[in-house]
């Protein structure tokens, strides 16, 4: 059984780009998380706990978050995926997610994007220009 999740949080560290028999590329991205939240007491802002996810990429995303994170280093990430909690030998809860999608968090960083020479553009970029088109029609 699994529960699908959306987080935002920071590379541990650079992960690594592995092949698998069919030469599909795949990574493990390890992404720490803590939630914020307001305590009622107080009012004041706390952190809960750090939460560690492995976080299981695949195909060009994958080479795209190990690409990044060579080159910016520990940056924060926001993921979607399926979280399946596994326990090792010695009894370590694991928190797993196998993602849908991962992209970059703009939440204290300033992101610069760099759209590959021959690529279609894609989703946002079309769809605010069917927005626009929209508008003029209404005119």
């Amino acid at each position: 059984m699994f529960t699908q999740i959306t987080r935002t949080g920071n590379l541990t560290k650079t992960p690594t780009l592995f092949r698998d028999q069919d030469d599909g590329k795949y990574t493990y991205a390890s992404i720490a998380c803590s939630r914020r939240f307001k305590d009622k007491a107080s009012g004041e802002w706390q952190s809960g706990p750090r939460i560690v996810y492995d976080v299981h990429v695949t195909g060009n995303l994958a080479a795209a978050v190990v690409d990044l994170a060579t080159r910016c280093g520990n940056v924060a990430l926001e993921f979607t995926g399926r979280l399946i909690e596994e326990a090792d030998d010695s009894g370590t809860i694991r928190q797993k997610v196998y993602a849908d999608n991962v992209t970059v968090s703009l939440r204290g960083q300033n992101v610069t994007v760099e759209r590959p020479k021959g690529k279609p553009r894609q989703g946002p970029d079309l769809a605010a220009e069917a927005s626009s088109a929209w508008e003029e029609q209404a005119d």
